[in-house]
């Protein structure tokens, strides 16, 4: 039996909003779990700032990743998992990155790097050799990115320790969030 997905693009500064951002359509490209290709096509449906961003699939019962990209290609989504079970509709919300979300991502990524290579650790495969030339690429890399965010808005991570204090999170969670 077939499953429908309701796609919807969300709005990276309005999450909870359509796409409205600009008049950009998108494509979903939406794969199985082994990261094979089941489908990718244009989402049909108009939205309020005049691009194509909504759209409807039917898929096999299955879990699915998905991914939106608009059609230049500049502005892509997080990945998305979803569990379509059998004759069901599915809302799916794509919510793209914003520029600011990827450098300090990038930079913390590149930081965690640096930290793995100076304990001698690989940090993204056995193949990948952790030597100086490596390390002072990552070194350069990081300090560009820092360079960077400093003149673009600041990244606030949506999560904070306030939050987890006034959601009254175990204290082993507020310890790690600090």
């Amino acid at each position: 039996m077939m499953s429908k997905l309701n796609v919807v693009v969300r709005d990276a500064l309005h999450p909870c909003k359509p796409y409205s951002s600009s008049s950009h359509s998108f494509l979903v490209a939406v794969f199985n779990c082994d990261l094979t290709l089941l489908l990718a096509k244009p989402l049909t449906g108009v939205g309020p700032g005049g691009g194509r961003i909504y759209g409807e699939f039917a898929v096999p019962s299955g879990c699915y990743l998905l991914v939106g990209y608009a059609t230049c290609k500049n502005v892509v989504t997080n990945w998305t998992m979803v569990v379509a079970g059998c004759g069901e509709d599915v809302c799916v919300n794509l919510i793209p990155r914003r520029f600011e979300q990827c450098v300090s991502e990038l930079h913390t990524g590149i930081s965690a790097a640096i930290a793995a290579a100076a304990s001698g650790y690989s940090f993204s495969s056995p193949e990948v050799p952790v030597g100086d030339e490596l390390r002072k690429a990552l070194e350069a890399a990081r300090a560009s990115l820092a360079s960077l965010a400093r003149l673009l808005p600041r990244y606030e991570q949506p999560l904070t320790a306030d939050m987890l204090k006034r959601a009254e999170a175990p204290k082993e969670l507020l310890e790690l969030w600090k």
